[in-house]
C-alpha cells in the first residue's frame, strides 16, 4: 500500500506469490519518500501452507504501516538470492550483497507475526552472495516488531558458506538500528541466526549521524534463540 490501503492473502498449499529479477523486493506498507509525501497501509497474510518470496522484504517504510502474518504449518515468507541479485544503486555497488530485510524503516511501523508453524527464512547463495541480514527498527522514529509463537514457528537468517568470498557481511540480526524494536519468541517458537559470523546486535545506531536505537529481545514460555556459527567464527551478541 502506498498513499492508500492494500491487502493481499496467499492461502493454501500450492498458492505462491513471488517477485524475481534485478534487485526485486516486496514492500508492505510504503508511505512517504523525499519527493512524494504520503501515508500507506499494507497487509500481507500467508496462511494454510501458502508461500511468498523475493530478494528483499520491507515491512512498514516511510511513515507507512505494514503487517505481515505467516500462519500455519507450511506457510512461508522467504527472502534471499534465489529470487534475484543486487546490482548498483545511486552509484554504489551492492553486487555480492545478499540484501537486508527490514521491519520498520524511515519512520515506518512494521510487524512480522509468525505463528502456528509459520516461518520466515532469509539466506544467501554460497559463491554468489554473502550477508543475509534483518534490521528491525531501522532509522529514527521507526518501530519494528517480530513475534514468533508456537511449535514449528521460526525465523531463520542463514549464511551459507564462508563470508568474504562474495561480500564482507555475515548473517546479522539488528534489533533497534537507529529506531525502536521488539522481538518476542514464545511457546516453542524459534529464532535462528546461523553460519559464519552469525550475530545479533541490540540497540545500535544506523550510521555515525543517527541516534542510538532501542531494542528488546524477550524469550519466554519455551521460546528458543540460536546464534550458531557452526564450524566458522562468530556466534555472538553485541549489546
Amino acid at each position: 500500500g502506498s498513499f492508500g490501503r492494500g491487502y493481499v492473502t496467499v492461502d493454501g498449499a500450492g498458492s505462491f506469490l513471488a517477485a524475481y529479477g534485478d534487485a526485486p523486493r516486496m514492500q508492505v506498507g510504503r508511505g512517504s519518500n523525499n519527493s512524494n509525501p504520503g501515508y500507506g497501509y499494507g497487509r500481507l497474510d500467508i496462511t494454510n501452507g501458502g508461500v511468498a518470496g523475493t530478494l528483499e522484504v520491507q515491512i512498514g517504510r516511510g511513515d507507512g504501516v505494514g503487517i505481515v502474518t505467516v500462519t500455519g504449518d507450511g506457510s512461508q515468507l522467504n527472502a534471499g538470492s534465489a529470487y534475484g541479485l543486487q546490482s548498483y544503486y545511486n552509484g554504489n555497488s551492492y553486487v555480492g550483497d545478499a540484501a537486508r530485510a527490514v521491519i520498520g524503516r524511515q519512520g515506518g511501523d512494521g510487524r512480522l507475526i509468525l505463528s502456528d508453524g509459520g516461518t520466515f527464512t532469509h539466506e544467501n547463495i554460497d559463491g554468489l552472495t554473502d550477508g543475509p541480514a534483518l534490521d528491525i527498527g531501522r532509522d529514527e522514529n521507526s518501530f519494528g516488531r517480530l513475534d514468533i509463537t508456537g511449535a514449528g514457528s521460526a525465523a531463520t537468517l542463514r549464511q551459507n558458506g564462508p563470508t568474504g568470498d562474495d561480500d564482507d557481511e555475515s548473517a546479522t540480526l539488528a534489533i533497534g538500528r537507529g529506531g525502536d524494536a521488539e522481538v518476542n519468541v514464545s511457546q516453542g517458537g524459534v529464532l535462528n541466526v546461523l553460519g559464519d559470523g552469525a550475530n545479533i546486535q541490540m540497540g545500535d545506531a544506523f550510521n555515525t549521524e543517527s541516534s542510538q536505537g532501542s531494542g528488546s529481545l524477550n524469550v519466554y514460555d519455551g521460546g528458543i534463540v540460536n546464534v550458531d556459527a557452526g564450524s566458522y567464527e562468530g556466534g555472538f551478541f553485541v549489546l
